[in-house]
């Protein structure tokens, strides 16, 4: 039998990722109520899109009727917040629901909506922050923008298992299912999915997300919350029309292909909803190889309200990250087990070798996916 702790903690993680991708420029919120006293659930909810009811609203209407006064408690990721926006305080909606006697959250609100705990507390709600369930894997994309640091980043890359990515000018497919059904379970909670130059005029990249026929073993355990849920959910409950990730395109000067692109990165808004941005290194951002690159980048992207954003390559945009990856950045590295030889690759094609850094990263542990072999980690602070 599964402690009330944990299945607390569970359900926390499960809403969040239910919020993940879903919720920005807002953050991720999970919200339960359980019993105070058997731990029992008793509500749950996520926050839901821009406008819609915080995570806080969506568990309370989801209680019982009846329910004695005080005798629930009602947990919650992050801060309630204390002021009118979209939406009116969620502080109020809680003040006025006889049934929760206490507050505890996981995070403290560096946004406009801070001071729920102090409104809360004034108002004689007992109220408390506690450590028992890691918000951070789930609310840390959110937490580095408010603190003006810009998003955080997710970087994909996959490479054969003698350490290249792909041949010089030719696409060569390098992943298996159990891998690109990774990546697409990503595209599902993130805000963002970015490539860049290189990869764009390879590939013609499309960056939606499209639902892949593999289903990932749901009993993978792996020394991550985020990946754990993410693994766990897999492709239950996800439809493209529900949600596509902003696809975001860093495009060189001179791309004879723009057009065509544009095209079809309409079509795909108008099918399955999301949007397309195009960046020019060296236009509108600084060029790719320049100092001040990956900063600005950081930058306009937090300026479009992104939390969490995929990026899948290029080598040429890994490399310009690097200098800026800092606390809270993960990396996923996906091996193969076939060389660049057994992949495909000609005897007069010219590897293109990975970044170094995706290579030698202390990587928090692995799993297999199929064929492949995920890596998972983190960036130091």
């Amino acid at each position: 039998m599964v402690a009330p702790e944990a299945q607390l903690r569970r359900a926390l993680g499960h809403q969040s990722l239910i919020a993940m991708g879903r919720t920005a420029p807002n953050p991720p919120v999970a919200c339960v109520v359980v019993d105070r006293e058997s731990g029992k659930q008793l509500g749950a909810g996520a926050t839901e899109p821009p406008g819609g009811r915080h995570a806080e609203i969506v568990a309370i209407e989801s209680l019982p009727s009846g329910l004695a006064p005080g005798s629930a408690v009602l947990h919650v990721s992050l801060e309630p917040c204390a002021h009118q926006g979209r939406t009116p305080p969620c502080t109020e909606r809680i003040l006025e629901t006889p049934a929760i006697g206490e507050v505890v959250y996981y995070a403290r609100d560096p946004g406009a909506g801070r001071g729920g705990h102090a409104r809360l507390e004034q108002a004689g709600c007992l109220v408390r922050r506690s450590s028992s369930f890691n918000a951070g894997p789930f609310l840390g994309g959110y937490l580095r923008r408010l603190k003006g640091q810009g998003p955080r980043f997710h970087l994909k890359l996959a490479v054969s298992a003698d350490g290249y990515i792909g041949v010089r000018g030719r696409r060569l497919t390098l992943s298996r299912d159990g891998a690109l059904s990774f990546g697409q379970l990503l595209r599902a909670h993130l805000d963002a999915v970015l490539v860049g130059p290189g990869t764009l005029v390879l590939d013609g990249s499309r960056l939606d997300f499209r639902p892949a026929t593999v289903f990932l073993r749901n009993e993978m355990k792996t020394k991550d919350p985020f990946l754990d849920e993410l693994l766990a959910m897999g492709f239950s409950g996800l439809d493209i029309r529900d949600y596509q990730p902003a696809r975001i395109f860093l495009s060189p000067p001179e791309f004879a292909g723009r057009a065509e692109h544009e095209q079809e990165q309409e079509r795909i808004t108008d099918q399955v909803g999301g949007r397309a941005v195009y960046m020019c290194p060296g236009a509108d951002l600084p060029d790719l190889a320049g100092a001040e690159f990956p900063g600005s980048l950081r930058a306009r992207l937090g300026a479009e309200g992104l939390n969490d954003v995929l990026v899948e390559g290029g080598s040429g945009l890994l490399l310009a990250l690097e200098r800026e990856l800092g606390s809270g950045d993960r990396l996923y590295l996906l091996r193969s087990e076939r060389t660049l030889r057994e992949l495909g690759a000609a005897p007069d094609d010219e590897p293109v070798p990975a970044p170094e850094f995706m290579l030698e990263h202390e990587y928090d542990g692995s799993l297999e996916l199929g064929s492949d072999r995920l890596y998972y980690g983190s960036c130091p602070g």
